[in-house]
């Protein structure tokens, strides 16, 4: 992380210090997924188009031994309060968020059309969508620990320009699919949408501010967790549309894949 990279990243945390807990709820997403002073997942529906990741392949691919690890050093280093981890039995990569009700169910009624009727109109779009599409297989590169600043600690995946352009052309098809065939749909993704995939694997939510000092433990520690890090190969799919009823519980419908 170079100098530059990180003062932007401490400014963003500061910026948060002293706010109150509404302003924070507005500035952190991950408080709407997690209890900010229990640590534990608060209710957060919706389905997306996701790479699930077994317990068993996490742990072949040697993933529960490093959140493990990130946990742990999180805890040392005073930031265990700061972080909403989420449970290694969800580990995934999403590869095309579809619709939930914490961020939709309101934007959808003020545009007339009700929530779960939408929903249930793009869950079986997007099955349909999904058993005749072309599926993807690609060998990418879990490259190290990140964070989108100030929200989510992550596991960055590497993705050439030819792997991504294919997942793309995907988000593409199924953005237009779901447009043609789901009346509502573009009240909560418009037409022209070409939002480029941000490939991670989340690991946790940050969900209460940092002290300066604690911004330069955080950062002090990914700089060093990436020096030592070796990078994991990880088999991407295209994914399944997979329910979740809040970020530690997710099922894949059968027969999307």
């Amino acid at each position: 992380m170079n100098q530059e990279k990180r003062g932007e990243y401490k400014q963003q945390f500061l910026n948060l210090v002293g706010l109150s807990d509404p302003e924070l709820d507005k500035e952190l997403s991950g408080r709407q997924k997690y209890c900010p002073r229990s640590l534990q997942p608060l209710p957060f529906e919706g389905i997306s188009v996701i790479h699930n990741i077994s317990r068993e392949d996490s742990n072949q691919l040697g993933l529960l031994g490093l959140a493990e690890s990130v946990v742990s050093d999180m805890s040392i280093a005073g930031l265990d309060r700061k972080i909403a981890f989420v449970s290694p039995d969800s580990f995934h990569a999403t590869t095309f968020d579809l619709i939930n009700r914490g961020e939709h169910e309101q934007q959808l009624l003020d545009a007339g059309f009700v929530y779960e009727q939408v929903r249930a109109d793009v869950e079986k779009a997007a099955l349909a969508f999904m058993r005749d599409c072309m599926p993807i297989s690609e060998i990418i590169t879990i490259g190290g620990l990140g964070i989108s600043c100030p929200q989510v600690l992550k596991l960055d995946l590497s993705l050439s320009r030819e792997i991504l352009n294919r997942f793309q052309a995907f988000r593409r098809e199924l953005h237009g699919y779901l447009c043609d065939k789901v009346s509502g749909y573009s009240s909560v993704r418009e037409q022209n949408w070409d939002r480029i995939l941000n490939g991670h694997i989340t690991l946790g939510y940050f969900v209460n501010s940092l002290q300066e000092r604690e911004v330069d433990a955080l950062l002090d520690f990914l700089s060093d967790f990436n020096r030592r890090f070796t990078p994991i190969e990880f088999q991407l799919t295209q994914g399944e549309v997979t329910r979740f009823s809040d970020m530690d519980h997710y099922k894949a419908i059968q027969g999307s894949q």
